[in-house]
């Protein structure tokens, strides 16, 4: 999943898994978002990845502040 190439791409220099990452965002966004009627579990991962890309460790600081 994006998500974790997202996560993952930080810890390189190079930015391979980062392109890798929104290659597969675009080719799964057509896929997930293409019934507008339903939710499923990709398009919540899909979400999440979003967030990662957007806001690079947003959601794991999220879940460190509930604690």
């Amino acid at each position: 999943m994006p998500f974790h190439q997202y996560i993952f791409s930080r810890y390189f220099a190079r930015q391979d898994l980062m392109i890798a990452a929104d290659r597969e965002m675009r080719q799964l966004a057509k896929i997930a978002f293409a019934d507008e009627n339903s939710f499923t579990q990709l398009q919540s991962f899909m979400m999440m990845s979003y967030a990662e890309r957007l806001n690079p460790g947003a959601i794991y600081r999220a879940i460190e502040q509930k604690h």
